[in-house]
């Protein structure tokens, strides 16, 4: 069973402290004082313990968390399992150990020496950490943060990357389409280990799925046959069943190919649900539809990986099977294609492959014929495709039609 393998600094760092787990009797943090393990220090204010301006605290042991900091402090010692958020501009942090999380510091901090480990995240503009050891996550920094040495293993993402789609899940690494989130009744977000879907309610079809491909998620698993409802959703939620395809005319066609989860017998499972379904001509679904996927698993074994998102493209007034579930006009799919592992941190040359496939009994043949920009699936959508990714590499690789590269 696969678990989101990308870093989700963000989601870590700024976890809130809501309460002490002990009252220190100092009201404040005076210069010199002693933190000894265990001790939770959080926001200044009534019943509660800060560091103003100026103050040195010295020796943090093990399983501290200390938050927030005022511009000046010096912290020279930070052990392992700490804490540390937030800090104003001036903060310098020398050592810093193993397991360490520092998030975020304003402009003009300082954080010397950094070990294995070690998640930061994020900096303002003039932050410098001189010296980054290997397997250190840092996540992000604005224009003007200096990195002077960075050891092999580290996870860096520059200026201008979004860090959402990655705090979320391993399949939204370019970020989220839209602002879907759990409990929105027209874009519901459902974070399965498998893939990333988005699905409206109202209208009982998926708007989005998003997943990652490479050779983890490819097996001998058996393919499973039973479709049905997703229990992501509350049982009070608008679902599709598989009777409103029954004698329809149209498939159950998945977004998250079967074919693409075979890994386990579980992940397969997983791509049978209702929220990653959508009817299909059996002429797209079999045909034009699936020669996309198979030029998938194509790079795949070329040794890439794939970042995909694809989703329904409906009419103003949708033709409806079983009860009330829409038939899309088209179907679309964003492919971008990395030669290692995927981040938001794009090029300008970043393969990406973006196909518009009509939903017709008579469509047929390859793929390709049907290739259009990512741009032009914005606009017939309205989602925004590699949200994270800076927006002058976007407006690059998604105003570009795909050609077969050489």
């Amino acid at each position: 069973m696969h678990v989101d393998d990308e870093p989700r600094a963000t989601t870590v760092a700024q976890a809130p402290v809501d309460q002490p787990a002990e009252e220190v009797d100092a009201a404040k943090f005076d210069a010199g004082a002693e933190v000894d393990a265990g001790v939770v220090e959080v926001d200044a204010g009534v019943g509660a313990s800060g560091v103003d301006a100026g103050g040195v605290t010295s020796e943090f042991d093990a399983g501290i968390v200390a938050v927030p900091f005022d511009a000046g402090v010096a912290i020279p010692n930070v052990d392992a399992g700490v804490v540390v958020v937030p800090f104003d501009a001036g903060v310098v942090i020398p050592n810093v150990d193993a397991g360490v999380v520092v998030a975020p510091l304003d402009a003009g901090a300082v954080i010397p020496n950094v070990d294995a480990g070690v998640v930061v995240a994020p900096f303002d503009a003039g932050a410098v950490i001189p010296n980054v050891d290997a397997g250190v996550v840092v996540v992000p920094f604005d224009a003007g943060v200096v990195i002077s040495n960075v050891d092999a293993g580290v996870v860096a993402i520059d200026a201008g990357v979004g860090t959402a789609g990655v705090a979320l899940s391993t399949h939204t690494v370019l970020g989220l389409p839209d602002d879907s989130s759990v409990g929105r009744l027209d874009r519901w977000l459902l974070v399965k280990p498998q893939y990333v879907s988005s699905y409206d309610t109202t209208l009982k079809t998926p708007r989005w799925v998003s997943w990652r491909l490479d050779p983890t998620w490819l097996g001998s698993a058996t393919r499973a046959t039973s479709f049905r409802r997703d229990t992501q959703l509350p049982t009070t939620a608008g679902q599709a069943r598989d009777e409103d395809f029954r004698n329809s005319g149209f498939d159950r066609g998945h977004l998250c190919p079967s074919a693409d989860r075979t890994s386990t017998d579980l992940d397969n499972d997983a791509t049978f649900v209702f929220t990653n379904i959508v009817p299909q001509t059996h002429a797209s679904n079999a045909g034009t539809w699936a020669t996309l996927e198979d030029e998938a698993r194509t790079l795949v074994a070329q040794g890439k990986t794939v970042v995909i998102t694809a989703g329904p493209i409906f009419g103003v007034t949708p033709q409806n099977i079983g009860a009330g579930v829409p038939v899309p006009l088209s179907t679309f799919k964003v492919a971008v294609v990395f030669d290692g592992a995927p981040t938001a941190n794009l090029t300008t040359s970043t393969r990406v492959i973006a196909v518009i496939v009509p939903n017709t009994t008579t469509v047929s043949g390859n793929w390709r014929q049907f290739r259009v920009t990512a741009r032009s699936i914005e606009q017939a959508t309205g989602l925004d495709f590699l949200s994270d990714v800076p927006r002058a590499v976007q407006d690059v690789v998604e105003n570009r039609l795909d050609v077969d590269p050489p």
